[in-house]
């Protein structure tokens, strides 16, 4: 990464970036920020250039009336043409260098027309105060280019001084004296103005890459949270709530395990079994999504899932037998692919959970409850490449989604539950 102390380092007379990719990147930027101070600049230099034309008119000698016009004339349309095109962005890199010809011209026509047509040194230092005033400040031209306009006008003026037959030596030297420390005054506060422009835009631009990464790192930590919680569990956390436990009365757990993993792993690298359970569980993770379950966790080759938490779900059960009929056949589309003939058991039971966030450094979102353990025991106890269902969740397809429309039960019986005794089981199909 580059240090903005050397990407934006300034040379010390030209005050241009060192970094030529920020030289242009500056010039850009100041030509479109400071085009209204071009525009502005120049309108007010029309105004005065027609106020200096009126009042030559009025007081110089008949002999230099016509060349006072035709010279002020023929500078308008130049004024004219580069207050035109601000609007263009397409020419805005001419506007700069046209406001700087522009203003180099006006201040020596200033000159002449002080000089040899009114003939007045009070006249023509106030014009020099005038043109430097707009290069300077107004106009804000750029530091190099305005310092070679002032020793422009430092050159003309002392030309003048060999032939000021109006002045006397003590006024002449005043008035250099008075040109000087202007000029000099103009370029000192030129350079800290320039100076300080550049050092802001170099600020903002740090700033604004700054503001950049912050915006991708806060994506990106964004992601990673929503990967881990439910988007409505990051929002509450986010918010300051501290802890998290919600009592749910109506969700339906689905459990998945692969039959005979431990076995087929043992035969398979690392690589290999990783790259198998990604597969697979990228697989669910998709169908998760599409029927409106929140993934829960995997434990080795186990897949548990929910559906009615954290946002409560009348159809809960419906879309977990949804999900399971979705796992039965994605897994086998995959055997029919990679011409295996991986089984899954799945277990889906209903009802009342505790769910929450536990732990600080490694938090995970979570269920407690019963329902979560004759989930866990309808897969464990039930047939490999089906779906077994609890009693609780048959009646709810039966009952609560239209009658059991577009489902099929196979009665299993009661079986035996470690820990619950004997549990009645059905089989789901379509």
């Amino acid at each position: 990464m580059v240090n903005p102390a050397d990407e934006f380092a300034l040379h010390p007379i030209y005050l241009t970036f060192r970094n030529r990719k920020r030289e242009r990147e500056y010039r850009a930027f100041t030509d479109q920020r400071h085009r209204y101070f071009y525009m502005m600049g120049l309108v007010l230099s029309v105004m005065g250039w027609l106020s200096l034309m009126r009042n030559v008119h009025s007081s110089a000698p008949a002999r230099f009336t016509e060349v006072v016009i035709v010279v002020g004339l023929g500078l308008m349309p130049l004024f004219f043409f580069i207050i035109a095109i601000t609007a263009l962005d397409r020419w805005r890199r001419l506007f700069h260098p046209l406001v700087a010809l522009a203003n180099l011209l006006a201040g020596f026509v200033f000159l002449y027309v002080c000089h040899s047509v009114m003939q007045s040194m009070a006249f023509l230092l106030s014009q020099i105060i005038s043109v430097a005033f707009f290069a300077y400040f107004l106009l804000r031209i750029r530091f190099p280019t305005a310092v070679g306009i002032t020793f422009a006008y430092l050159t003309g003026a002392g030309l003048l001084t060999w032939d000021m037959s109006y002045a006397t030596a003590e006024e002449i030297v005043w008035m250099r004296e008075g040109i000087y420390l202007l000029l000099a005054v103009c370029m000192a506060g030129g350079y800290v103005l320039e100076r300080s422009t550049r050092q802001l835009f170099a600020q903002e631009m740090i700033i604004a890459r700054q503001q950049k990464e912050l915006e991708v790192e806060h994506a990106r930590s964004e992601g990673l949270l929503l990967n881990i919680l439910p988007a409505e569990i990051a929002t509450r956390l986010k918010a300051g709530e501290a802890t998290i436990a919600d009592s749910v009365p109506g969700v339906s757990v689905v459990f998945s395990d692969i039959v005979g993993f431990t076995s087929m792993s043992s035969k398979l690298t690392a690589e290999e079994v990783v790259s198998f359970l990604n597969e697979l569980f990228l697989m669910f993770d998709d169908l998760a999504e599409t029927h409106g379950l929140e993934k829960i966790k995997t434990i080795g080759d186990a897949y548990m899932a929910v559906a009615g938490v954290p946002s409560p779900l009348e159809d809960h059960a419906d879309r977990a037998a949804r999900m399971g009929l979705g796992m039965i056949d994605a897994l086998a589309e995959y055997n029919v692919r990679t011409g295996t003939d991986i089984q899954v058991r799945i277990g889906i039971h209903s009802g009342h959970v505790v769910a929450g966030v536990i732990g600080k450094n490694k938090f995970m979102y979570d269920l407690w409850g019963d329902t979560v353990n004759t989930a866990s025991r309808m897969e464990s106890n039930g047939v490999p490449g089906a779906i077994q269902i609890s009693e609780q969740t048959r009646a709810l397809l039966s009952d609560g989604n239209g009658d059991g429309d577009g489902y099929g039960f196979t009665d299993r019986g009661l079986i035996d539950v470690k820990g619950k005794g004997k549990l009645q089981a059905y089989l789901l199909t379509e």
